[in-house]
């Protein structure tokens, strides 16, 4: 059964331009029409017509304070809109919080891309749109979406790839999220999901971009993020990582957001605007 949960805006010019750091439970996908620029957690984004940006829930962002405005469409959608309109052989919200760069190169295609976020956006057809209609155009996107990541992440740098190496993969990458508050290793993965862990680790790799290790790291960085934001204490986000030094916490942390745990969580907690 596909549930829709959405929305879609298209933001002239001068429109709804948030300086102010915030984040959304949702996925965002972003198209702008013009020069735009971007502040995430992992440093400034710079991008154009052409391009298309991924956020995954909770990435805290906002736009450059003295960059000028810009038109743009923007999409955000529910996780489980997304899982709903995944089948068997496609997880899409698997391949997408799989992507290591936040930015794809919709090019020769954004003129599609646009026509369905017009769609999903025309206040004028609300009335009209059917469910089954928006669900169409929905898989539409994230069909394209799926096209340019396919592309970009895997194709063109290995060629070809086995379904069951890309299943493997996927299959690794949810057992780390689904078991970041326990001990991980490369050792116990590859042995719960029955392979070489030699043969998973150049695979992950080679698909992804990040080393296992280094993805449970970055996937535990994520959560400590999300759960300083939300009120939790620097210990609590520190527990996520299962260490108990925390020097060594603060110093991994600070190492990749520029900033210690505790500065933050009082910069960020409960001071943001939530959409």
């Amino acid at each position: 059964m596909i549930t829709l949960a959405f929305k879609a805006f298209h933001y002239p010019a001068q429109e709804n331009n948030t300086y102010t750091s915030h984040f959304h439970n949702s996925l965002e996908f972003l198209i702008p029409e013009s020069a735009y620029f971007l502040q995430t957690e992992t440093g400034e984004l710079s991008v154009s017509y052409g391009d298309l940006i991924f956020l995954r829930a909770n990435t805290l962002h906002n736009q450059i304070q003295d960059a000028p405005p810009c038109p743009r469409y923007v999409l955000h959608v529910d996780k489980n809109t997304i899982s709903s309109l995944s089948t068997p052989d496609i997880n899409i919200l698997e391949r997408l919080e799989g992507m290591k760069n936040c930015r794809l190169d919709i090019r020769g295609k954004e003129a599609e891309f646009i026509r369905i976020l017009s769609f999903l956006s025309d206040p004028a057809a609300m009335v009209q749109k059917s469910e089954l209609s928006a669900a169409v155009a929905l898989m539409r996107f994230f069909e394209l979406l799926l096209e340019h990541i396919d592309y970009d992440d895997s194709a063109a740098s290995q060629g070809t790839t086995s379904r069951r190496s890309v299943e493997l993969v996927h299959n690794a990458q949810q057992y780390i999220l689904e078991n970041l508050a326990q001990p991980l290793s490369l050792d116990s993965i590859s042995s719960d999901l029955h392979v070489s862990k030699f043969y998973l680790s150049h695979l992950f790799r080679q698909l992804t971009g990040y080393g296992v290790k280094e993805y449970i790291s970055h996937c535990r960085l994520e959560c400590a993020c999300e759960l300083l934001r939300k009120g939790a204490s620097v210990e609590e986000a520190q527990s996520i990582f299962n260490i108990q030094n925390s020097n060594y916490f603060a110093h991994l942390f600070k190492k990749e957001i520029g900033i210690s745990p505790a500065e933050y969580s009082k910069r960020y907690s409960q001071k943001l605007i939530l959409k």
